[in-house]
């Protein structure tokens, strides 16, 4: 199709200068007249009335500059894993909440909590302290290696970072032997930062996530966010844990509250880890059992003394019988036997006492061990001893087929964007894709020229060139 260009001058004096852009359609010749041709042709409105027409309020739809792109309104076919960024810690982190009761008058009770690094053994002073494995915490054994009764325990929880410092503490407080681990309410925010190698983005065609041991999405980085830095604290309650991520990236660099207030922060639940109840630990650690045992040994004592008392009634008659039987030698005599008969049978029956006490002690642990468990605090699935990972921030993209398909959009269409403006000559100087809604058009244009120019920016343009080469202006 051949373009043509016409100027005319009106009649005006001065004379007005009209330039008509357009495209010819055909060239017929007119066999009536001595060398005349018909031309057919449609104008170019865009060309011949652009310059004229004065552009008002529109909404930018689609244009090439990415500042103002909006998420794409088409998802990928699916999504394909590009990098895993596995969390530092290999051994994920313990936490067990409990209530204590201490003192008697006035009976105070506070929420504990103690945590400590899931299957690192710890060497200090010449010794070992255990930390229990996550198979021993499903075996119900946290009671047993700290000395908690386990109706007072509210959670038991498995986190991927130290929840909280306070005081370390090495000791024996169970029935297990040494143990290590952290008790209080000390801040571990300070230690619980990451950087990865590159940084992890979402946008259209690409998306960050942080997935848990099993593989499971459990967060999801913003849109828009370009993050290369994690800091991590732990917001724990009486029932629940979880692992609260502050995101920081290249372009605004923020953390905390600020973070929160912009949504760069993502909250990881903690896997949890049922509690059942243990009739030994609940008889155990509660006190009872030191209590029975104490009380056993103040009535054998008792008794003890109750002899001792009663052998003075025995001494005096055992003296007067001797002194009648054969005077002072006699009373000697009488008080050297029933002090030894009453000693003598005071301590066997106190031996006799302890040991009956040892087999009733026995008899009454063995009765609490063979108990039936119940359920106490509810947790997730059973295979935390065979879990296939460890926490990590995997990013995703899109297939190569959607990724092809958003490239060819974006380059012929322009980015999606939704701009109200209340001129867009800046957008239309910049060329490239462009698409605008409701837009308004005035200035000394024929009506079918404005329409014409709406019609064809509310469908989209690619404005490639506004001097097409080879027409003369």
């Amino acid at each position: 199709m051949s373009y043509m260009y016409i100027e005319a001058k009106d009649g005006r004096t001065p004379a007005n200068t009209i330039k008509v852009f357009g495209w010819i359609l055909s060239i017929e010749e007119i066999a009536s007249a001595n060398e005349a041709v018909r031309i057919v042709w449609t104008p170019d409105y865009w060309r011949t009335y652009s310059g004229s027409a004065v552009f008002g309020k529109g909404i930018i739809t689609r244009c090439n500059n990415a500042t103002y792109k909006r998420p794409y309104a088409k998802s990928p076919r699916r999504w394909k894993i590009s990098r895993i960024e596995k969390f530092a810690n290999t051994n994920p982190w313990c936490c067990v909440v409990y209530n204590k009761t201490t003192g008697t008058s006035p009976v105070i009770t506070t929420i504990e909590r103690i945590c400590w690094q899931l299957g690192v053994d710890e060497d200090y002073g010449g010794y070992t302290y255990h930390g229990l494995t996550i198979t021993e915490v499903m075996q119900g054994r946290v009671d047993e290696a700290f000395g908690i009764a386990p109706t007072t325990i509210t959670g038991i929880f498995i986190t991927p970072f130290q929840p909280h410092a306070g005081q370390i503490h090495r000791d024996s407080p169970g029935s297990m032997g040494r143990v290590w681990y952290w008790s209080g309410y000390g801040s571990a925010t300070s230690i619980n930062t990451e950087t990865p190698g590159t940084e992890l983005i979402t946008d259209d065609m690409h998306e960050a996530v942080v997935v848990d041991p099993y593989g499971c999405i459990v967060g999801r980085v913003p849109y828009g966010c370009k993050i290369n830095k994690m800091t991590y604290y732990s917001d724990i309650g009486t029932n629940d844990l979880k692992t609260m991520a502050c995101l920081d990236d290249m372009n605004d660099a923020t953390a905390g509250n600020q973070a929160g207030a912009l949504g760069r922060v993502i909250s990881i639940p903690a896997l949890t880890a049922p509690v059942n109840s243990n009739a030994y630990s609940e008889y155990a650690f509660s006190g009872q059992r030191e209590y029975d045992m104490k009380y056993a040994e103040l009535q054998r004592n008792e008794e003890r003394l109750k002899g001792y008392i009663n052998s003075g009634t025995n001494l005096l008659g055992g003296a007067i019988a001797g002194g009648m039987a054969g005077g002072p030698a006699g009373a000697v005599a009488g008080v050297v036997a029933g002090t030894v008969m009453t000693i003598a049978g005071n301590e066997i029956n106190y031996d006799i006492q302890g040991k009956l006490n040892d087999k009733y002690q026995k008899m009454t642990d063995d009765l609490y061990a063979n108990q039936s468990p119940n359920l106490l605090v509810s947790g997730g699935g059973m295979a935390y001893t065979n879990m296939i990972g460890q926490w990590a921030w995997i990013q995703l993209e899109a297939d190569s087929v959607s990724m092809a398909e958003y490239t060819a959009d974006v380059t012929n269409n322009g980015y999606e964007t939704q701009i109200p403006v209340g001129n867009p000559n800046s957008f239309i100087s910049a060329g490239g894709p462009l698409q605008i809604d409701n837009l308004m058009i005035t200035g000394p244009i024929p009506p079918e020229a404005k329409t014409y120019i709406k019609n064809i920016l509310s469908n989209g343009v690619r404005i490639v060139e506004n001097n097409p080469t080879g027409v003369v202006p």
